[in-house]
C-alpha cells in the first residue's frame, strides 16, 4: 500500500491545537480527516509520531474510526510535548485532554519514552474489538495476575512482545481452563493482550526509576552519647534505586521534626545533583514510619494525601515499625553504623568500659560519610527516565520541610 508523501502544509489534518497557554480538544477538525485518503492517513501517523510506523501500527491506524484517530493524535501530541518542552503543561491538564486518569497518563508517558508509537498511547486497546465485548472477569483477573509474573520472569533476558504474549496466554489458559470451551469465556484478542503487556512493562520500568516510590523510616543506631543515649537516624529511601535521598538525626518523640530536617537535606541534594539522573515520570507512593508523635501526623498526612493525589501517602504505625524499612531496603547496618530497633522498647544496655561514644557533631560526620559511601554504590544504569525529579516528589519534600 505504497503512498506518496503529501506536504504537511497542505494535507496534514491538525488533530489538536496545543499551545503554551492551554490545550484544545480539536473536535473542529473532524471534517478534515474524513476527506483524507488512506495514504494521507498513514503519512499523517508518521508525521505525528516522528518515525515510520510498524506494519502493525499502520494496520491498527487504518482500522480505527476517525474519532479514535483524532483521540490518538491528541494523545501523541500531548506526549511529545510532555517529554519535550512541556512549559506550563501539568499532568492533570494533560490527562484531562487525553481523556484518561493521571496515573494512566503517567503510564503512557513512560511507554512513550521507551518506544514512541501508537501502542504507547493506548490506541490498540482503544480500537480493539474487545472494547465492545467485555473481557470475562475471571480472564481479566488472570491476565492482571499473570502479566506481573511473565514480565518479571523475562527481566533477565530480551524477549519479543510476541513471545511474551504467548507466555501470558499460556499462563492464563492454565489458570482458567474453561477458556475456549463451549459456553466458556474467550481469550482477548492479541492486540489487547499486547497492550496489557505494554502497560505492565511501562509500570515496571517506571518503578525502577528514581523517585517513583519513597519510604521514610527512623531508628536508633548503635552510636551513643556520653550518657549512653543512642542517636536516632531519620532517612528518606528511594525504593527503586535503594538510594538514601536525605537523612537527619533527631528524636523518635519528634518524628515530624526529624523528617523535616531530612526533607530539607533531600531538597538540597536533589537540587545540587551534578549530573542528570533517570527520574520517574511521577511519584506514586510514599510511606512514613511515624515516631512516638503519631497524633501530630493525622492532619499532616491528610493534607499530603489531598495535595499529592493521585500518589498514595500512608503512615506505618504498627508496633515493630522502627527500622523496618531501613532493614528491608538497606540492611542491618549502613556501612559501619548498626541499626538498633529493639532499643526502642527495652532500651539500650548500660555503657561499659571501652564502649565508643560520640558527640552529636561526630555522629553526624560519620553518618554523612557512610550514607555517601552507600549511595555511591547505587550506580543507576537505566535508560530513559525524566531529566528532572517528579513534581509529586518535590511537592512532598516541600510539605515535609515546612
Amino acid at each position: 500500500m505504497a503512498s506518496t508523501r503529501v506536504p504537511k502544509s497542505t494535507k496534514r489534518p491538525r488533530a489538536a491545537a496545543i499551545t503554551a497557554v492551554g490545550i484544545t480538544r480539536g473536535e473542529d477538525v473532524a471534517h478534515a480527516e474524513s476527506v483524507a485518503g488512506e495514504s494521507d492517513i498513514v503519512v499523517d501517523l508518521e508525521s505525528l509520531v516522528g518515525q515510520r510506523p510498524t506494519a502493525e501500527e499502520r494496520e491498527a491506524w487504518l482500522s480505527m474510526s476517525p474519532a479514535l484517530r483524532r483521540r490518538a493524535a491528541t494523545r501523541i501530541e500531548l506526549l511529545r510535548r510532555w517529554v519535550g518542552d512541556r512549559g506550563e503543561l501539568t499532568a492533570v491538564t494533560a490527562a484531562a485532554a487525553a481523556g484518561v486518569e493521571p496515573n494512566r497518563f503517567y503510564q503512557m508517558a513512560s511507554a512513550w519514552r521507551r518506544r514512541p508509537g501508537l501502542l504507547a498511547v493506548g490506541s490498540y486497546a482503544a480500537g480493539s474489538p474487545d472494547r465492545t465485548r467485555r473481557i470475562d472477569p475471571a480472564v481479566n483477573a488472570a491476565l492482571q495476575a499473570e502479566v506481573v509474573k511473565v514480565i518479571a520472569a523475562a527481566a533477565e533476558g530480551a524477549r519479543s512482545v510476541e513471545a511474551l504474549r504467548r507466555d501470558l496466554e499460556h499462563a492464563v489458559r492454565a489458570r482458567v481452563p474453561a477458556i475456549g470451551r463451549k459456553d466458556g469465556p474467550t481469550m482477548p484478542s492479541p492486540k489487547t493482550v499486547r497492550a496489557i503487556i505494554a502497560r505492565e512493562q511501562a509500570r515496571v520500568a517506571d518503578m525502577a526509576m528514581l523517585g517513583e516510590s519513597v519510604v521514610l523510616d527512623c531508628c536508633p543506631v548503635a552510636m551513643r552519647d556520653a550518657g549512653g543515649k543512642p542517636f536516632a537516624l531519620f532517612c528518606l529511601i528511594d525504593r527503586g534505586t535503594l538510594r538514601i535521598l536525605g537523612w537527619a538525626m533527631g528524636s523518635l518523640a519528634d518524628s515530624v521534626g526529624g523528617y523535616r530536617r531530612a526533607a530539607i537535606g533531600a531538597r538540597e541534594a536533589v537540587k545540587d545533583t551534578p549530573h542528570p539522573l533517570p527520574w520517574a515520570a511521577a511519584m506514586r507512593r510514599m510511606d512514613i514510619v511515624v515516631g512516638a508523635d503519631g497524633e501530630s501526623w493525622s492532619h499532616r498526612v491528610a493534607d499530603m494525601k489531598a495535595a499529592l493525589r493521585p500518589a498514595d501517602v500512608d503512615l506505618i504505625t504498627r508496633e515493630r515499625r522502627y527500622g523496618s524499612q531501613l532493614r528491608k531496603y538497606v540492611g542491618e547496618r549502613i556501612g559501619g553504623i548498626w541499626l538498633r530497633p529493639t532499643w526502642v522498647a527495652k532500651g539500650p544496655p548500660p555503657l561499659t568500659q571501652g564502649d565508643e561514644v560520640f558527640t552529636e557533631g561526630e555522629a553526624e560526620l560519620r553518618i554523612a560519610r557512610e550514607v555517601a559511601t552507600w549511595n555511591a554504590t547505587k550506580v543507576i544504569e537505566r535508560r530513559g527516565g525524566a531529566p528532572t525529579p517528579p513534581d509529586g516528589l518535590l511537592d512532598a519534600l516541600r510539605m515535609l520541610a515546612e
